[in-house]
């Protein structure tokens, strides 16, 4: 992390970006200040004949703008954080969605079982000679439209 109270005291803002030419030819490109004891400070300058040299002397001019940034940032990030801290809400609602989970699945357990338990009951029904008929035939007929039921309860 950079330590930004390093920066404590530098030129106020704004700084801005001067491109010197003789004729045609850019001979320079400074960064200056009218904010010092005197007009047009130069705080830095950029080499010319660097194909960075644009980017560079923004980057150098815009250096204020994005100390500030950062300084702001970090101030939201720790606001954020202790925000966080205070607020156990997502873990609440997190929490809640794990029990629904936990209770959906062991509702499926129970109705697995009690499907079980009725299959088997209608097949020992159906292979019981005892059964009358009738018994008989609604019993294979249920079990027909459970066998096609299965993947409902899987």
């Amino acid at each position: 992390m950079i330590d930004t109270d390093k920066y404590e005291g530098h030129t106020p803002v704004p700084w801005a970006i001067d491109v010197h030419k003789v004729g045609d030819k850019v001979s320079a490109i400074v960064i200056e200040s009218n904010w010092t004891s005197h007009d047009n400070c130069v705080l830095a300058e950029v080499e010319v004949e660097n194909e960075y040299a644009n980017a560079d002397a923004q980057l150098i001019a815009d250096a204020p703008l994005l100390l500030a940034e950062v300084r702001r940032l970090r101030e939201q990030n720790e606001m954020l954080l202790e925000e966080l801290k205070n607020d156990d809400t997502g873990m609440k609602a997190i929490d809640s969605l794990l029990k629904a989970v936990e209770d959906r699945n062991e509702e499926v357990k129970r109705w697995k079982g009690n499907w079980t338990f009725l299959r088997d009951w209608l097949v020992k029904h159906i292979n019981n000679e005892k059964t009358n008929l009738t018994a008989r035939a609604f019993s294979e007929f249920f079990l027909q439209l459970m066998d096609g039921r299965d993947e409902v309860i899987e």
